[in-house]
């Protein structure tokens, strides 16, 4: 039970961890991908109202921009699995090792 213990104390530190840092990607991602919108927005519609662009130039770049950003959270994503998988196997390797 002793040895239980301390394993199941050692893990749950790690995950503790990789939960925490895994808590702050997924906001972080969001507000650049909002960021990045509102910045293509705002661009896009200056040059419309200078007659740059036309508003279908727009609303293509702004589609393209969700695109772009889709990978990039699914890329977040899998960090986050990788870095629980790391946390758990070092809380076992601390344990036995």
């Amino acid at each position: 039970m002793g040895e239980f213990a301390a394993a199941n104390v050692a893990f749950r530190q790690a995950a503790v961890r990789a939960q925490t840092f895994a808590g702050f990607m997924g906001p972080v991602m969001n507000f650049s991908g909002n960021l990045g919108l509102a910045i293509v927005v705002g661009a896009g519609s200056w040059m419309v109202v200078q007659g740059q662009a036309t508003v279908g130039e727009v609303a293509a770049f702004i589609s393209y921009s969700r695109l772009f950003a889709r990978p990039l959270n699914e890329i977040a994503n899998l960090y986050n699995a990788i870095q629980s998988a790391i946390a758990g196997r070092r809380a076992r390797l601390r344990h036995h090792g």
